[in-house]
């Protein structure tokens, strides 16, 4: 394992990602699946310095969720990378001490997957008899 990436560098790699980012660039600034461009950057850069590699899902979800953060106040007075970063950090499942953020119960790859997985289909009813 490398050494653990910290807030500043993370913050830093997502300040470079956005430099990075062609549709950004060519829609100035407005790009509705941006984090899914980002992920595959962050995830070659980042390798398992969050303490395991995070899967390309993983860090969608992680951006998305701390997009949602930061337009909800976020940390005043903090970049928006830097509060992302933040956010990425104390929410990667490995840095939840063994708890899934989402259900409270034994922790998985990805936040929501245990609770995702057991969900029982949705019950549809019958079609109106004719």
């Amino acid at each position: 394992m490398h050494d653990t990436i910290s807030s500043a560098e993370l913050a830093e790699l997502l300040t470079e990602a956005g430099h990075h980012h062609p549709a950004y660039q060519e829609s100035n600034g407005i790009d509705p699946e941006w984090a899914t461009w980002y992920a595959p950057y962050l995830q070659t850069r980042v390798g398992d310095r969050l303490g395991s590699p995070p899967t390309r899902s993983e860090l969608v979800y992680l951006l998305i969720s701390a997009e949602k953060a930061f337009q909800q106040g976020g940390l005043a007075g903090v970049s928006w990378s830097d509060s992302y970063a933040t956010h990425i950090i104390n929410n990667y499942p490995v840095h939840r001490a063994g708890q899934n953020p989402l259900s409270k119960g034994p922790s998985t790859r990805f936040p929501g997957g245990a609770a995702v997985c057991r969900a029982e289909p949705p019950t549809r009813d019958p079609p109106p008899a004719r």
